[in-house]
């Protein structure tokens, strides 16, 4: 995350994310996992200028490339379905909105909590289908200045 004594500033993060479903039919339940690298690029504003506590809210895009995925079905006398083939599309985009708290740890760093909504703008499998994905994500994180000034 970047931003100077102003309340604005960006970020951008790398980070591994597990979305799926869980679908009850009887006495099977279904459920699906498909894993992803995201790319969440936002940009922040700060509520206060500076301190030892400088909370911010925040927007922006997601693009998320596809790993794997995963399909297990409970119940019956099926556990795991093997997948012969790929029905998810290699990358999703969403757009994203939140709030953060950071607080300051150390000369440069500081410790956050985050949360954020998710919603994704392209479809989520290649066949024709309307699904997308739709998520809240909570997190904790450690920053650490670079750079000349720090």
């Amino acid at each position: 995350m970047y931003s100077n004594v102003s309340r604005f500033g960006f970020a951008i993060d790398v980070l591994y994310s597990q979305r799926g479903s869980h679908n009850a039919y009887g006495d099977q339940s279904l459920n699906y996992r498909i894993n992803y690298l995201e790319v969440p690029i936002t940009a922040r504003y700060f509520l206060n200028r500076s301190g030892n506590f400088r909370p911010n809210i925040y927007g922006g895009v997601v693009s998320a490339l596809y790993l794997s995925h995963a399909t297990i079905v409970k119940g019956g006398s099926i556990d795991v379905i093997p997948e012969t083939s790929n029905p998810y599309r290699a990358a999703d985009l969403g757009l994203t909105a939140g709030f953060q708290a950071n607080f300051r740890t150390g000369a440069t760093q500081r410790f956050t909590v985050d949360a954020r909504y998710t919603y994704g703008v392209t479809p989520l499998a290649v066949a024709n289908s309307d699904l997308r994905n739709q998520m809240i994500t909570i997190g904790v994180g450690y920053n650490f200045g670079i750079g000349r000034e720090y």
